[in-house]
């Protein structure tokens, strides 16, 4: 029994029971987990593991980098299969073991409870049992509001300016203008998304 509180995240792929090949889904989502706990292991309490059905979770510690383990999941995994997230803040009343699978807590209550909010609200990801709750939703909605209506011109441009971090390099590689990249990132609102993120991950680490 530990007194420290994780957050539990549990994802759950959206609709994947209707594919045709279903059992590939869940070979490739078992491939990404494991890539997952190597990428990020020195912020995982819990490797993630796929529990039941189409359904997986992990134990992370306070300074887990959502943002980046939103991309890397994306990134992997891809856009056509949609995921939902329940992430929980709390304690765990049970001895931690090297996967997520058999621990207990309020940690995975919240989360559970965030997901069944997730699939109420229709939404990508809800958070529960956060000392700051409704600000870190009010956050992470306003950022994927911004991050639904980019173009996939924008996306493009924005992945590679997360990779590169130079317009010059980046219009150079694309043929275009420095000012044609500038003003795509700029349309895409990229400073405000960026903003919100950093207030998102102030939020997620805060602790009373």
């Amino acid at each position: 029994m530990s007194e420290q509180k994780y957050i539990a995240v549990i994802g759950d792929l959206i609709g994947s029971r209707q594919l045709p090949e279903r059992d590939k889904v869940q070979l490739r989502l078992n491939y990404l987990l494991v890539k997952i706990n190597s990428h990020f292991t020195d912020l995982i309490a819990a490797d993630f593991a796929n529990t039941i059905g189409d359904e997986f979770q992990g134990l992370v510690k306070r300074d887990f980098p959502l943002q980046e383990f939103l991309q890397f999941f994306h990134q992997h995994f891809g856009w056509k299969i949609k995921t939902r997230f329940g992430i929980g803040l709390g304690d765990l009343t049970t001895t931690i073991k090297n996967t997520a699978i058999g621990l207990d807590g309020a940690c995975f209550y919240h989360a559970r409870t965030a997901l069944q909010q997730a699939k109420d609200q229709s939404k990508f990801l809800t958070f529960a049992g956060f000392e700051m709750n409704l600000a870190l939703t009010a956050l992470f909605d306003l950022v994927f509001q911004i991050e639904s209506k980019w173009s996939q011109r924008q996306k493009e441009i924005i992945v590679l300016y997360r990779e590169v971090g130079d317009q010059s390099a980046i219009a150079r590689q694309l043929q275009v203008t420095k000012q044609s990249v500038f003003d795509t990132i700029k349309a895409a609102k990229y400073n405000l998304y960026c903003a919100g993120w950093q207030g998102i991950q102030q939020l997620f680490e805060y602790s009373l």
